[in-house]
């Protein structure tokens, strides 16, 4: 097989080297060939005179489903990131580690995107502390336990941003109860955090080890990217 070299100097002065060729020569997966395609499409309709009425319908439409399911307004725009999403729809797990703004939180919401773009089901937005917020003032609201624990136990696919944030102490037992709900019933679930599994299990364990085992045994079959590089929020705040 040529290597990416030898296929760019056989393509030197002609047209653009052909997506399939490029993605071969590295290994790339097919949900990443088709993600490329679908971007040098639509880039190239833009440039031949804008985006159609169905496409910005269908963008519409998508800004006001990620909104729906609790985006932050920030990330309601990011690419679409297709490169998990069939594992995702087959019930595997994402869990996405990194330092604080190496994109973590933007890789989850373009593969929430990717996920409601392909019409894979309903899907929610949260971050750790806001889904506990949540949960500990379903009592002061009277609102069922129950009722409150199906907003993140109910929908198809669930992006838990920051997790292993809360002092475990107040957060090991509601997010084995959680977490346990999902998997479960087979709901594939994207997590992010700013350390791996076997550290996030060890910060479980100081307030509850069997919560830990649990959540670890669940975790450790999860499809896991570590994202490294400079704190990117830190270089635009400095330009």
């Amino acid at each position: 097989m040529l290597s990416v070299l030898d296929v760019l100097r056989e393509n030197e002065g002609h047209l653009p080297l052909p997506i399939e060729e490029v993605y071969r020569a590295n290994v790339a997966t097919r949900e990443e060939i088709e993600a490329e395609k679908d971007e040098q499409r639509i880039a190239a309709r833009i440039a031949m005179g804008g985006p159609s009425d169905l496409e910005r319908a269908e963008a519409a439409d998508l800004a006001a489903r990620c909104a729906q399911a609790g985006v932050p307004e920030q990330f309601r725009d990011v690419p679409l990131d297709l490169r998990h999403t069939e594992a995702l729809a087959r019930g595997r797990w994402l869990y996405i580690c990194g330092k604080v703004g190496t994109g973590k939180s933007t890789m989850a919401a373009g593969t929430l995107r990717g996920w409601m773009a392909h019409n894979h089901g309903t899907a929610r937005w949260t971050t750790e502390a806001d889904m506990f917020s949540d949960l500990r003032g379903a009592i002061s609201r009277r609102e069922p336990e129950s009722e409150a624990l199906w907003r993140y136990t109910g929908p198809r696919l669930l992006v838990l941003d920051d997790v292993g944030t809360e002092p475990p102490e107040r957060a090991a037992a509601r997010l084995k109860q959680v977490i346990d709900a999902r998997w479960a019933n087979g709901r594939p679930t994207i997590l992010t955090a700013q350390f791996g599994i076997d550290v996030l299990c060890r910060r479980i364990a100081q307030a509850d080890p069997d919560a830990a085992r649990a959540v670890g045994s669940r975790l450790s079959k999860c499809i896991t990217v570590a994202l490294t590089g400079p704190d990117h929020r830190r270089e635009d705040w400095q330009g």
